[in-house]
Order: structure tokens, then C-alpha cells, then sequence
């Protein structure tokens, strides 16, 4: 494998991606690759090290914006939520509790995208009293885990496809 494919595939991105983000043509950098042509050896470098950089560099950013709170934006740079970050955003909205109040958005290499996150799924025992009034007593410890897994697993989804 030559250098530069092995170096993009580190930094997982496409040729596509690469190409936007070097300004080198795409057909360019597929020729390198596939070895039908070789760079000058100081191009080569200069995109190795360009590369090496960008890896090093926090290129990940994912922001939070709830809808309670418009001037509150919670970022995490380079690394994604933990459980603990989802669980202690209070982000539960709706008559139910059963959706995510704000939004989620990824930028990665310039590029933004919006995630749409999980409804809190009502489990099989959730019930109504005999007044009519519904059981809440479902939003468990495990079901919260449950949603703040789910966000996450969304989150990284996007992030993966967005290479």
C-alpha cells in the first residue's frame, strides 16, 4: 500500500474528501494511489505532513443546542458524549418526556450535518392508573441508559458517514 492511500485511510476520509480538503484534483490523488503515477517525493511530504496534521488536530466537533435554553451550547471537541454528558443534559421534551429538546449537530472537516435523535421508546409495562392518569415510573435508570446509548450510537453513525 503507498503512503498517501495509507495515510487517508488513517485519517478516514475519502479521496473525495481529501481532494476538497487539499485542493488536489481527485483523479490526482487516485493515480498516486493507484500507482499509475507518482508524486514529486516534496509533494509527497508536504501532503504526508499536511495529513499527519490533520489527524493531530481536534478536526471533530459535536454541539449541543437545547431548545430550553437557545444562548446554552454544549460542545465537545474531538470526542463524542459520554452516557454521563447525554444523561445530565436534561433533554427530555414533549407532554411525555419522549423526545430529545434540542439539537445535535457534527462538524468534521468543515462539513456540518444535524442529527436526528432516538424517541424514548415506552416500554411493554407502561401503563395508565385507574384514574386515567399515565404511569411515568417507566423513565427507569435502565431505560435512561438505554436513550443516552441510542443518542450516542446516532451520533457516531453520523459522524462515520459523514467521511
Amino acid at each position: 500500500m503507498n503512503k498517501i492511500r495509507e495515510a487517508r485511510k488513517q485519517l478516514g476520509v475519502s479521496q473525495q474528501k481529501l481532494s476538497d480538503l487539499l485542493g488536489i484534483p481527485k483523479r490526482t490523488i487516485e493515480n498516486w494511489e493507484a500507482g499509475s503515477r507518482k508524486p514529486p517525493q516534496w509533494t509527497e511530504r508536504l501532503i504526508l505532513e499536511k495529513m499527519k496534521k490533520m489527524k493531530e488536530e481536534k478536526i471533530m466537533k459535536v454541539t449541543f443546542l437545547p431548545s430550553y435554553d437557545k444562548k446554552k451550547k454544549i460542545v465537545w471537541t474531538d470526542a463524542f458524549p459520554t452516557v454521563d454528558d447525554i444523561l445530565s443534559l436534561q433533554i427530555l421534551g414533549g407532554v411525555d418526556g419522549d423526545y430529545v429538546d434540542g439539537t445535535f449537530t457534527i462538524e468534521k472537516y468543515g462539513e456540518e450535518v444535524e442529527v436526528s435523535c432516538p424517541t424514548v421508546p415506552f416500554p411493554k409495562d407502561w401503563t395508565v392508573d385507574e384514574y386515567g392518569k399515565e404511569n411515568y415510573d417507566y423513565w427507569t435508570d435502565e431505560y435512561q441508559l438505554q436513550f443516552a446509548e441510542r443518542v450516542i450510537e446516532q451520533l457516531q453513525d453520523a459522524a462515520e458517514g459523514m467521511s
